[in-house]
């Protein structure tokens, strides 16, 4: 009786550690009647289709397969992509269902066998005399119920059967949502490529290793909204802790608010030289155009005197036709020279006028955005003042500063330095002294945001303070 208690807990054990569950859909590369097998044949002929559609009767596929007797259709191209994703996701639905049902009846013969040796042996343990034989059955028993322990550890992460189908069911409905909406779009916004992505996205939803780590995720998004329930309580009670969402909301917005008003002074100074550097290009091509002007008038001038040599010419020859010939060939020199040098003339009063006109336009440009820079810079400005001139917000200027250990004595006393400039309300004229203010403004306003949270977490006027701020300086 002992023996065969004993050998009924080994074969439970047995059974338990190597009926390894499967993490996926069984998957055969080498029998061309398998669902890879049927699912390449179908991808192959439909990769054709889909290209020739999409290229016309002069491609190639990747396959080497020409396109001869298509015609470029995007729309054909994008019913062949479909018609893949219709044709090919069943047989991803029939291998999961393969799946789904030896997981579940796996796993129930395996609990079945399970139990009924543990309740055998349970039961072997009231109708057994003798300590020894007690204990052998005893540690027996213990130990096969960790190996049974450790096996849902282990292969199914302690979770039953149903909820991880569920889960894996939830996954590839939420992967399956996502395909019909990517049918809605063209071939340019949604490829063949990305078809084929979607069709193994939709395959690992089904898979346990997928479930494991959603459940994961989800059980810690839970976390997240319970601990930020339980802060909120405590801010409620008046329970010092987690930082307030407000809180938090709040000095995120000042950061962002910040951050934004450098992006907009940068972008002002990128305009500001780009507009500079079309400024001068024009008046490059103003001064070449004048220049060029000066030419074409001087030569207008010497074909003028030219053709009146030449006219002079032709009268004084009076019979004399050969002095007359050259007088006339010299006057038509004389002439198409001249109407060179209009063209020229023309031409460049023309290159000026436009260069003139870009040059205009430039300075609009070079206008707005020293303005819009120098709002910026106004708003950084009016934002440090407020905060200097606030009696709860200011302490926080300077212990921002003193409280940041990643700052040693030496940068420690460059930012006091900076603060001490930026207190006495500098008005910067060049742009060099413009850039300079606006780097100090941002990085003590920058410090002094990292000691928000923990000092309104205690005073939420703090909060509403800063917020009034902001809105000032929009």
């Amino acid at each position: 009786m002992r023996r065969l208690l004993i050998s009924l807990l080994l074969l439970g054990s047995l059974l338990i550690t190597t009926g390894c569950p499967k993490y996926r859909p069984t998957v055969d590369f080498e029998n061309p009647g398998s669902f890879i097998g049927k699912l390449n044949t179908h991808l192959k002929k439909a990769q054709h289709n889909y290209e020739c559609y999409r290229f016309g009767a002069g491609h190639t596929d990747a396959q080497g397969l020409a396109c001869t007797g298509f015609t470029q259709d995007d729309k054909k191209a994008q019913i062949v992509r479909n018609e893949l994703l219709d044709m090919a996701l069943p047989y991803i639905d029939s291998a999961y269902v393969d799946f789904i049902t030896d997981i579940q009846a796996g796993r129930d013969r395996t609990n079945f066998v399970a139990d009924l040796v543990d309740l055998g042996a349970a039961a072997a343990v009231g109708i057994t005399n003798g300590e020894r034989p007690l204990q052998i059955i005893g540690v027996a028993l213990t130990a096969f119920r960790g190996g049974r322990k450790a096996a849902d550890a282990n292969f199914y992460k302690d979770q039953s059967t149903p909820i991880l189908i569920s889960q894996m069911d939830g996954n590839r409905a939420k992967a399956r949502a996502a395909i019909l909406d990517h049918q809605k779009l063209d071939v340019d916004g949604y490829s063949l490529g990305a078809a084929i992505s979607d069709i193994v996205e939709y395959y690992n939803a089904g898979t346990l290793v997928r479930a494991f780590t959603q459940l994961q995720h989800d059980t810690a998004r839970a976390t997240e909204a319970s601990e930020a329930k339980l802060a909120d309580l405590k801010r409620k009670n008046g329970i010092r802790g987690a930082v307030p969402a407000v809180t938090l909301a709040a000095s995120n917005e000042f950061s962002g608010a910040i951050r934004a008003i450098r992006t907009a002074y940068g972008t002002a100074t990128a305009n500001i030289a780009a507009a500079d550097t079309r400024i001068a290009s024009a008046n490059q091509t103003i001064t070449s155009s004048d220049g060029a002007m000066s030419q074409a008038d001087d030569a207008i001038s010497q074909a003028d005197k030219d053709i009146g040599a030449a006219t002079a010419q032709i009268s004084a020859a009076g019979s004399n036709s050969t002095a007359k010939a050259k007088g006339e060939a010299a006057k038509a020199k004389a002439e198409a020279a001249k109407a060179k040098a209009e063209t020229a003339k023309a031409k460049a009063e023309k290159d000026k006028n436009q260069a003139t006109t870009d040059k205009q336009a430039a300075e609009t440009v070079k206008a707005d955005a020293i303005k819009a820079r120098d709002q910026a810079l106004d708003k950084l400005r009016g934002i440090f003042d407020a905060i200097s001139d606030d009696s709860k917000l200011s302490p926080l200027l300077s212990k921002s500063i003193e409280e940041d250990n990643t700052l040693n004595d030496s940068a420690k006393n460059a930012r006091r330095a900076m603060l001490d400039r930026l207190k006495q309300k500098p008005t910067p004229s060049t742009d060099q002294e413009k850039d300079v203010v606006m780097r100090e403004y941002v990085t003590i306003l920058l410090q002094f945001q990292g000691k928000i949270s923990d000092a309104a977490s205690t005073d939420e006027a703090l909060v509403k303070a800063l917020r009034d701020i902001l809105n000032a300086n929009k």
